[in-house]
């Protein structure tokens, strides 16, 4: 949540000052967290919303447990009934 609040602040003073205010941020996000930031997507949604932020969607991942199926699920290959490939 305190990244993304900076990130918020910090771009909106960096096009206020680079474009002498001529230029503002769009209030509209969407909001990703993986692994252990995405324990804070939800909250972070909420605080940039409280902001007067619309906000699109909230997408929380986390990588697989075991990384024996996530790289058969990414390369297409199966095991036979007897676990040889």
């Amino acid at each position: 949540m305190q990244s993304a609040a900076q990130a918020y602040f910090g771009a909106q003073s960096y096009l206020n000052q680079s474009t002498n205010g001529c230029t503002q941020l769009d209030n509209v996000w969407s909001v990703v967290g993986s692994s252990d930031g995405a324990f804070g997507s939800i909250p972070t949604a909420k605080a940039l919303q409280a902001l007067d932020n619309r906000i699109l969607n909230v997408f929380a991942g986390a990588p697989y447990l075991d990384t024996n199926i996530q790289l058969r699920f990414v390369f297409g290959k199966k095991k036979n009934r007897l676990g040889a490939r």
